[in-house]
């Protein structure tokens, strides 16, 4: 190969700058390496690729050698340093500076301020581990520099990431033990374990106080009237009743018709006086000691007693039902909290959420794990989220779907398993969920849980973007952008980033501002 050769390899002039030509030479070689992933499925156009790759470098080292080039340059980075963690990528040219900045440092991945540290930390050794590998298996030496330098680089970001992950986790701390010096909410008492000895002492409680009224009444002291109710409760009836049948005595079934005529028990209080008026010779009898009861007298208080449980039972019944909430009134409690939640209102959006999920609501399931694996409104937990979707999932909520494959994909509450995370993508894409769709050709795109194939996953990214999904929007522009499992279109690549941009996708504004358009 001849230097004109080599710098038409290079689709540079004759003469060009050294420093030029080491630049496009890193340009070109990243790309080629780009390439040859995305076609690893046809192994005809993969060959091609690699020998297109070693002319390039056949190319290079001619060039280099022949004039010396000063191998110690550093090389421009590509995308592809930032596409390990995401397809979302941010550009910039490696210089010699200063320690970056927090911003700077999580760009170099290609990362943000507001993922999960789990997250942030995964994708930094992704990159690093493929850094490294790439410089272990590179023979051309003033590439192998560049690799160094981009290792060191990223080590001295991620000293910076890992420094703000311990300020970050140390404030959450401090913030939470400060809210547990707090005093807990108010609570109502919970009820107490019932016991047996109400069986044995309530009777002898019954007896003495109608005893004592008993006792009263003769001696000619009154006691004022109870006031009449006109909202007699079953509960206040059988009361009176369990009083009246423990003393059995006539005065106490008197006194029982004079507070509830009307009463449940009424008719029974009437045929029990009838019967002690045919057995019981005077009042003093009664003072002084109650009747023999005989075993048809048993069998009728027994009769009674149980009559008394079933209508306490009846009233249990009616009264749960009564406070149990109606499908009207969860659906309202769901769209007053998803109002509160666009607001910003997390806290209340939750205390709505919570009845509506508790109530079998799929919606309101979805939406508070939601706010549990972000943290929103309640405490963070990503173990409670997975088990609100699974809750959701069963009642066959897209959304629930959607998010049980992320929560596989990324080990967010259950351990990562990418074969599971695509499983709940397909139902949730069965369904037509857009974002399950992006996130389905994600895994396409790099071989996650299915084996890797480029055109399916623009098949999938076309499909969302289509159905308005501003990441699929995104990811298209990007594959435009970057020619990796299509064809390289810059015009396609500004129309599906304008479309992300417009509603409001930070990254394609960044991507759109990087190409020098300010509208969209």
């Amino acid at each position: 190969m001849t230097k004109e050769q080599a710098y038409e390899k290079l689709e540079l002039p004759i003469g060009t700058d050294l420093q030029v030509v080491r630049q496009k030479f890193n340009q070109m070689h990243n790309e080629f390496l780009m390439q040859i992933d995305g076609v690893s499925f046809n192994p005809a156009m993969k060959q091609k690729k690699e020998q297109q790759l070693e002319e390039l470098k056949e190319a290079y080292t001619l060039l280099n050698q022949s004039e010396g080039m000063d191998d110690s340059a550093s090389l421009p980075r590509t995308e592809r340093t930032f596409e390990q963690g995401s397809d979302r990528a941010t550009e910039s040219a490696s210089a010699a500076q200063p320690a970056p900045s927090l911003k700077e440092a999580l760009a170099l991945f290609g990362l943000t301020a507001l993922q999960d540290t789990e997250e942030i930390q995964q994708t930094i050794q992704q990159r690093l581990d493929q850094l490294t590998q790439q410089y272990q298996t590179i023979d051309i030496p003033v590439a192998k520099e560049a690799y160094k330098k981009e290792i060191d680089k990223a080590n001295e970001a991620k000293q910076v990431i890992d420094k703000w992950i311990a300020e970050r986790q140390a404030s959450e701390k401090q913030a939470e033990q400060a809210q547990q010096r707090q005093a807990p909410p108010t609570t109502p008492p919970l009820p107490a374990k019932k016991s047996k000895a109400w069986v044995y002492v309530l009777p002898v409680l019954l007896v003495v106080g109608a005893m004592a009224y008993f006792v009263s009444q003769q001696s000619g002291k009154t006691t004022p009237e109870p006031q009449p109710q006109t909202d007699i409760t079953a509960a206040k009836d059988s009361t009176a009743w369990k009083t009246a049948i423990a003393v059995h005595m006539q005065n106490a079934y008197q006194h029982y018709l004079s507070e509830f005529p009307e009463g449940i028990f009424a008719q029974a209080a009437k045929d029990s006086i009838a019967q002690l008026q045919g057995t019981i010779a005077n009042d003093t009898q009664i003072a002084t000691a109650p009747p023999t009861q005989d075993n048809k007298t048993t069998q009728q208080l027994a009769a009674q007693q149980e009559r008394i449980k079933q209508l306490e039972q009846e009233a249990a019944r009616k009264k749960e039902a009564e406070s149990k909430p109606t499908t009207t009134d969860i659906n309202s409690l769901v769209k007053q909290a998803k109002t509160l939640f666009d607001n910003k209102n997390y806290t209340e959006a939750a205390k709505l959420h919570r009845p509506a999920a508790d109530q079998g609501n799929a919606e309101a399931q979805n939406q508070l794990g939601y706010m549990y694996l972000h943290g929103k409104g309640v405490t963070k937990s990503d173990v409670e989220a997975v088990k609100l979707f699974q809750k959701a999932a069963e009642q066959g909520n897209s959304d629930a779907y959607t998010n049980l494959g992320y929560c596989y994909a990324n080990g967010r509450g259950v351990g990562r398993d990418n074969a599971e995370a695509v499983k709940w993508y397909r139902k949730a894409v069965n369904l037509g969920d857009a974002t399950a769709i992006n996130n389905l050709g994600y895994m396409y795109k790099h071989g996650l849980g299915v084996p890797k194939d480029v055109a399916e996953a623009l098949k999938l990214y076309l499909q969302a973007a289509n159905q308005g999904d501003k990441f699929g929007q995104y990811n298209l522009g990007f594959s435009y952008e970057k020619g990796d499992i299509v064809e390289k279109d810059i015009d396609e690549a500004i129309k599906w980033y304008k479309k992300a941009a417009k509603q409001g996708d930070q990254d394609a504004i960044n991507k759109l501002k990087n190409l020098g358009i300010t509208e969209y």
